[in-house]
């Protein structure tokens, strides 16, 4: 593949490394918004972009590769609220775009656990749910993408809450359960991801806890990704590449 690199941060670099590994080309690699640039690679075969930029960078990138018809997989998270629009987009124009809040198959496998969990707390109310994710420092967004993944996932399978809410929760705060899933965001040097998704009553606990150990595991995820994308047409994610 010849990738574009939308965002040339931590991420982009881990990208690029695992890429040149893999015996891929770094066709492009944009740190800002000079679309001009990829032109040259409107409706090429072969060529795939990963965006690993910032938010607000999100949809005019997505934007920018639609309308050359480059397929697109996107690791930026805290854009959740335009994801509708340009996924319709996408699907309406004939483009590809895989979006992920998360690469690693661990995570991934976890989003199917949590709607288990879910639908256990459905038959014994005494288990009061909560979500907790760590980051490093430099992250923009709390709670992080793949928390409110998780929290979505959870919640698909619950009939009884009806959202979420970032907050600081203790166990055993509430005497019952709340109407919504709490999430618990913190930051700390060096932490690249540790996600735990709790329920507890007063005699028991339960936990999934997933512990991301180096950010290479979400490069190898999105180059896995993109390779996955290649002469496809549509909307993905991540379930999709690792048939989950």
């Amino acid at each position: 593949m010849n990738l574009i690199l939308l965002g040339y941060g931590r991420m982009g670099k881990a990208v690029e490394a695992e890429a040149l590994a893999k015996g891929h080309s770094i066709a492009l690699a944009l740190d800002t918004p000079d679309y001009a640039q990829l032109d040259a690679f409107t409706n090429q075969p072969g060529v795939v972009a990963i965006d690993f930029s910032v938010p607000d960078q999100a949809v005019p990138n997505a934007m920018a590769c639609l309308a050359r018809k480059i397929p697109l997989v996107v690791g930026t998270t805290g854009w959740q609220r335009e994801y509708p629009a340009v996924a319709e987009a996408f699907r309406t124009q004939g483009g590809a775009l895989l979006v992920a809040s998360n690469f690693s198959p661990g995570v991934n496998f976890m989003l199917g656990l949590a709607r288990q969990m879910a639908a256990f707390a459905e038959r014994f109310p005494a288990f009061v749910p909560h979500l907790s994710e760590v980051h490093h420092t430099r992250k923009l967004d709390a709670p992080s993408g793949t928390a409110v993944s998780l929290a979505d996932a959870y919640l698909s399978g619950s009939k009884k809450l009806t959202g979420w809410k970032g907050e600081a929760h203790a166990y055993g705060r509430y005497q019952g359960c709340p109407p919504y899933l709490p999430i618990e965001a913190l930051r700390e040097e060096e932490v690249f991801g540790i996600h735990t998704l709790t329920m507890a009553s007063d005699l028991e606990e339960i936990s999934l806890r997933h512990e991301a150990k180096d950010r290479s595991v979400f490069a190898a995820g999105a180059v896995a990704a993109a390779e996955w994308m290649v002469g496809r047409r549509g909307v993905f994610t991540m379930q999709d590449v690792l048939g989950l």
